[in-house]
């Protein structure tokens, strides 16, 4: 009886000492912070939705090509493209 009393103190000991670490490491990650590009001048693909099985991105400079499995992905006049897969 003794034994299954020591054991059980042990196992609580464990899990209370287990999610008070949790909790800290939990309030010590900071949140993510947003920062303005840092090279404006890199040409920049934005994918803006995926949903089923379509991918629908945006191509932010005329000279960036995208490529799907080997070929080469043609933005419309606006810029957007699609990708079916």
């Amino acid at each position: 009886m003794a034994v299954i009393c020591v054991l059980s103190i042990a196992i609580f000991m464990f899990f209370g000492y287990s999610i008070g670490r949790y909790v800290q490491m939990d309030a010590m990650r900071g949140e993510i912070e947003f920062i303005p590009d840092v090279n404006p001048g890199v040409c920049a693909v934005d994918i803006n939705e995926i949903t089923d099985y379509e991918l629908r991105g945006s191509v932010g400079e005329k000279h960036v090509r995208v490529r799907y499995k080997g070929k080469v992905v043609i933005p419309d006049a606006a810029r957007n493209f699609t990708i079916q897969y």
